[in-house]
């Protein structure tokens, strides 16, 4: 075999050893379910692991849906208060890019 200070990487050299790396780290992945993009590894401290689960599930507004989902919603009601909730997201949003720009503007001293 020969050294590995001595071999030049060329490109091709370079693309299989990662191709390779990566083909290794993803084959024991296992195809996915409805559960995969929900699931928290628990590794040595659980307490960790629930928080993640917690941050995700506050997230995802999980909880909020739940209590919804206990009671019907007419749909014309669903469909008012969905469209509420984008409009509060986007202009949430606007407004958050119109308070930058002024920091901005105010950090150059204008």
């Amino acid at each position: 075999m020969p050294d590995r200070d001595n071999v030049r990487a060329t490109p091709e050299h370079i693309w299989k050893t990662h191709a390779k790396s990566v083909y290794d780290s993803t084959k024991d992945i296992s195809p996915p379910t409805a559960y995969s993009g929900r699931t928290v590894r628990v590794r040595s401290n659980i307490m960790d692991s629930y928080a993640m689960l917690s941050n995700l599930l506050q997230r995802n507004n999980v909880r909020r849906e739940l209590a919804k989902a206990s009671r019907h919603e007419k749909k014309g009601v669903k469909r008012r208060r969905l469209a509420s909730e984008t409009w509060r997201r986007v202009f949430a949003h606007e407004v958050r890019n119109s308070v930058q720009l002024v920091a901005k503007i105010r950090s150059r001293g204008a």
